[in-house]
């Protein structure tokens, strides 16, 4: 994780800093201070991402005072994913205004096949001239422990009317979709993770028990199935 070494810190009414502009004039929100939790979670959630490829804000750390905290990238034009946003999708033609719009399907599979970290994964759509989508840098518990506890797709909002009008307009690549997405899910990946997590001896065992539960084969067909499911009965 980097360590900041801003040029300013904006100051909020509590007199406690909140913005970090670096160097080459990035945005950091002064997040939470930093435990270890956190900066496993942290290390093991980029890295999952990073993995399958998609665009995450970053994070990054900032010693104060001798404490030290996270912080997260702040960006202009970026704000939480809503179904309120339906009217950028209302017709064909303005959803083809969407860079790489399967991006939010493999966004909803990453919660299906991966649901670990209590809630869905922070989607952001990104405004610009080609709309795109990304994850934000934080996830819902702030990273404060791993635990499996299968989603299924309607908790996840997928069959929500505009979720389906969303993907109807996709639905004929949504199977090869998929499968691009189960190629990048095989054992190596299991291995990678469960090296990564052997950096932090003291939490490796609990926080690999809930991780390998999404490598169970009867886990994966289950949920393979769930998404086959969900593409069949698309309009």
């Amino acid at each position: 994780m980097e360590e900041l070494k801003p040029l300013t810190m904006n100051r909020s009414l509590l007199n406690a800093p909140s913005v970090l502009l670096t160097a080459d004039y990035r945005k950091y929100l002064l997040y939470a201070p930093l435990n270890q939790e956190m900066i496993i979670g942290n290390h093991l959630f980029t890295f999952m991402i990073k993995h399958f490829r998609f665009n995450k804000l970053e994070t990054a750390s900032f010693t104060l005072k001798g404490k030290r905290f996270l912080c997260i990238e702040q960006v202009e034009g970026i704000t939480p994913f809503d179904t309120f946003y339906d009217f950028l999708w209302e017709s064909k033609l303005k959803f083809n205004a969407f860079l790489q719009p399967r991006t939010l399907f493999e966004l909803f599979l990453f919660d299906l096949f991966f649901p670990i970290w209590s809630k869905p994964i922070p989607k952001l759509l990104v405004a610009e001239k080609k709309n795109r989508f990304a994850v934000d840098a934080v996830v819902a518990n702030d990273f404060e422990g791993i635990h499996f506890s299968p989603l299924s797709i309607s908790q996840l909002g997928m069959d929500h009317p505009s979720m389906r009008l969303f993907f109807s307009y996709i639905k004929a690549d949504l199977p090869t979709i998929l499968d691009d997405f189960l190629a990048l899910y095989h054992e190596k990946f299991e291995v990678d993770i469960k090296y990564q997590l052997s950096y932090y001896p003291e939490h490796r065992n609990a926080y690999w028990n809930e991780v390998k539960q999404c490598f169970d084969p009867n886990y994966i067909n289950y949920v393979t199935a769930s998404a086959h499911n969900f593409i069949i009965r698309l309009s």
